[in-house]
């Protein structure tokens, strides 16, 4: 949770210099170095040591132990009451002994005199092991507790859910926290988004819908008025998508889609108001400043776009991030620019709000009905999960004696001075009329949840209201946009509503009446209602129309696809729109390319995009890549410079300059490559055999390159290894596709795959980036794996190894414990290049 990891976390010159090389132990603190104390605070005491970096705001407390404790998130409902999920059983001390036990729980706040300090408290829901988020709806409300997300209803009026039902499993947290599904943001599509997990889910109160997603992010998740996702791992400010992440999922060819899991803010820097010593890998550079204060983020979470009048207009739209190594609350500014949001710092050498209290521990954040923001925290001594405790950081806990207490908690109301509390609205009991109306809120607290009443209550009589909404050009276009999507929940959207905002000449709604579109791309003339927008609107409305064509399998649309890419070939995130629909199709477009574009696309940025498709290609399945064959038969004619592109593709695929070149294998014998390479190809003939003598079809193999099948315990490793691969899967993704920007693939990975004793070393100590894989750069602070048997590490490699096409050699575990015993002394994570020099 709340990166509990602290995993990036490194240090500063003074332990630096006590040598934190291979070989050597983890440093300690300088004897000299004074650490301020660190007691648990009183609510009173704890106010005394906030301050702020601009005037004109404050803070109180809304709830306190022994009403809440050891919180992690919270969501407020439609009739203002706050739902609280609390962990009181994560890391009872240092080892996270008796951390399985059932003491957690699902709270609900009120505040019943209405000036917003919680004075009533329900348990909703009880007896959870590390429970991770919940969402009210239908009467009700979601619950993420591990490994299960539960639907769990009150039925007798009491407030104690008594009927509890599981809806999926699979999500993971119990052995391993910091890595599992969490965030439960109902978005403005009407699906259910969830951080660092592999699905979204759609909900209608008695039926659960999934849809495949990229991994991402780590605590917490948040949205724009656009719709568009943000998050962040601990080493990151803030993250987010440019569209909508299930696109990214739709084609398993592609590789790295650009846009998704994006840095939008580039600046980790980080200001606190007190030395933060206590951080799991204090000892490594450059994570602390010679002051000792957090100098770059480590345990950033549960970013908060906040969407509010409240705090005057400067505000809206721009995001705060938690810090709770760092004990500070940051916020950013949100710009757009060229289509896409980019952050910048909003203070230049403070943040937000900070602490000098070393036990306040931010990690979740919410608005309330009234714009106030409010902010959990889990008031902790420890947050570092188990799984990841330095010897540096566990002297320190011992030290100052940081385990305990446990059953402290706070959630505190950050408003402007001056602020009345707001008059109470209490949306479940308004009509629907008055819901409709209230879409066209200055808040996105009021229309969000008039959507979602609207659409639990099947309101369909409201349709006609919804449609003039979306119709009026004087109402706000966060109106119409909450309108249209409100219609598609109701199933009442029209062709005509989703046409009509398509037309429209702001980008903030003709995006969303392209993606509305969708659900009529196989008929009739849609294609040409789709990509009409791309020739007026701006980049992101042409991205837009890129993602939505790739819904459609018309012919028309994989023409009008092929001529996006090129049209389209000097804009990165557009050539990846554009692969992202076209799975098992990427041959099609390559002739379409061929036959439509011609000499229009030979740029070198068009090259560029034609390379990406190859590749894409050449990933597919037997059967496509026969078809690619043939078809550089059949463009050398007339094409002979697209031909020498994608037979220089299938070389480098292959790998020919390498030691161990690779094999490529055919659903059938490509009869059209094979003629054309007995007449010859002129100049391009020898790199033709060179490939040729690469090519396997069913009839045609050579047994001396067929990977050898895993026999006995192998196979045994083999499915251990997968069950233990969940635990990897929320950074590298079940496919091994890994998380752009933030964990590279294990598909084809070179040390993935390589000699076992990189791969081995890596599971063993981490590995720290930077690395780049298809020219993205991935500055990542992996940890080593949490698992401490040889026949574990063993397993997982065996795993990693041989899954996704990777067909690398099953590992033993005494090749593991001979590893282990050679680097017994390492106290730090590998880089890559140390990896690559070893003998």
């Amino acid at each position: 949770m709340a990166c509990m990891a602290c995993m990036a976390c490194m240090a500063p010159a003074a332990l630096a210099q006590r040598g934190d090389n291979a070989g050597e132990a983890q440093p300690d603190l300088p004897a000299d170095l004074r650490v301020p104390e660190a007691p648990a605070l009183s609510p009173e005491e704890a106010l005394r040591a906030f301050t702020f970096a601009e005037g004109g705001f404050r803070i109180a407390l809304a709830a306190g132990e022994p009403m809440v404790i050891a919180p992690v998130s919270a969501v407020f409902d439609e009739d203002g009451r706050l739902w609280v999920v609390e962990m009181q059983s994560y890391m009872p001390n240092i080892d996270g002994e008796g951390e399985l036990v059932p003491t957690s729980r699902v709270q609900v706040l009120e505040d019943t005199d209405g000036d917003w300090v919680f004075d009533r408290a329900t348990t909703f829901l009880d007896g959870l092991v590390l429970p991770r988020s919940v969402l009210p709806c239908y009467g009700g409300a979601l619950v993420l507790a591990p490994p299960n997300l539960l639907f769990a209803r009150d039925t007798d009026g009491d407030g104690a859910a008594d009927e509890v039902r599981t809806l999926l499993d699979g999500f993971g947290g119990l052995e391993n926290p910091e890595h599992a599904g969490n965030g439960l943001l109902y978005g403005l599509d009407n699906w259910i988004h969830i951080s660092q997990h592999n699905l979204e889910v759609r909900f209608d109160g008695e039926n659960v819908q999934t849809r495949r997603i990229p991994g991402h992010g780590q605590w917490g998740v948040t949205q724009d008025d656009r719709g568009r996702l943000y998050y962040c791992p601990n080493s990151d400010v803030l993250r987010g998508d440019y569209f909508p992440k299930h696109y990214a999922a739709r084609n398993p060819n592609q590789r790295g889609v650009q846009g998704m899991n994006a840095k939008i803010m580039q600046d980790t820097s980080v200001f606190p108001g007190r030395m933060n010593p206590g951080i799991n890998r204090g000892y490594q550079e450059p994570m602390l400043r010679d002051d000792f204060t957090l100098a770059t983020t480590t345990s950033a979470c549960s970013p908060l776009v906040y969407r509010s009048a409240a705090f005057g207009p400067s505000f809206y739209g721009n995001s705060f991030t938690c810090e709770p190594a760092g004990n500070c609350l940051m916020y950013v500014v949100l710009d757009e620019r060229d289509g896409v949001p980019v952050a910048r710092r909003a203070y230049a050498d403070t943040e937000f709000l900070c602490s000098t209290d070393e036990r306040f521990r931010p990690v979740s954040l919410a608005t309330g009905p009234d714009g106030s923001l409010f902010m959990v925290d889990m008031y902790r001594g420890v947050i570092q999960h188990k799984t990841y405790v330095t010897t540096f950081l566990r002297k320190q806990v011992e030290r100052r004696r940081l385990e305990t207490p446990l059953t402290m908690g706070r959630v505190w109301r950050i408003s402007r001075d001056g602020a009345a509390p707001g008059e109470r609205v209490r949306m479940s009991g308004l009509s629907n009329a008055r819901l409709v109306s209230t879409l066209d809120h200055p808040d996105a607290f009021y229309r969000e949840n008039a959507q979602k009443l609207l659409v639990e209550r099947r309101a369909t009589e409201a349709a006609g209201e919804l449609r003039r909404l979306a119709d009026d050009l004087d109402a706000p276009v966060t109106a119409r946009v909450h309108a249209l999507w409100t219609l598609e929940g109701l199933g009442e959207l029209s062709f005509r509503d989703a046409q009509i905002a398509a037309a429209d000449e702001d980008e903030r709604l003709s995006v969303h009446g392209v993606r509305l579109l969708e659900a009529w791309a196989d008929e009739g003339d849609t294609v040409l209602t789709m990509r009409a927008p791309a020739f007026e609107g701006g980049r992101a409305v042409r991205l837009q129309v890129a993602l939505s064509l790739g819904e459609s399998r018309l012919t028309e649309a994989t023409r009008e696809l092929a001529w996006s890419l090129v049209d389209n070939a000097d804009d990165p995130l557009h050539r990846s729109a554009v692969l992202s629909g076209l799975y098992e199709r990427e041959v099609l477009t390559l002739a379409e390319i061929a036959g439509l574009c011609g000499g229009d696309a030979q740029t070198a940025a068009a090259r560029t995009a034609i390379a990406e498709l190859a590749d894409a290609s050449l990933r597919g399945s037997p059967g496509q890549r026969t078809r690619y064959l043939d078809l550089i038969a059949e463009v050398l004619p007339t094409d002979r410079w697209l031909a020498a592109i994608l037979l220089e593709r299938l070389g480098a695929n292959l790998k020919l300059e390498s030691d161990k070149p690779g094999s490529l294998e055919l659903g059938e014998e490509a009869a059209a490559w094979a003629a054309a390479l007995d007449a010859g190809l002129w100049d391009l003939q020898p790199l033709a055999s060179a490939v040729d003598a690469r090519l396997r079809w069913p009839g045609n193999t050579n047994p001396e390159e067929q990977v050898r099948p895993l026999v006995g315990d192998q196979r045994s490793r083999f499915g251990l290894g997968r069950r233990l691969f969940d635990t990897c899967a929320a950074c590298h993704g079940f496919d091994g596709v890994g998380a752009q920007g933030q964990a590279p693939p294990l598909a084809g990975s070179p040390i993935a795959t390589g000699p076992e004793d990189l791969a081995i070393r890596v599971l063993l100590h981490g590995l720290q980036g930077p690395i780049e894989r298809d020219g993205i750069v991935y500055d990542l602070q992996m940890p080593a794996a949490p698992f401490t048997e040889d026949e574990q590490i063993a397993s997982l490699l065996t795993y990693i190894r041989r899954a996704w096409g990777n067909a690398a050699d099953p590992v033993d575990p005494d090749a593991v414990a001979r590893v282990r015993a050679e680097t017994a002394d390492r106290a730090k994570p590998w880089t890559e290049p140390e990896l690559l020099d070893l003998p």
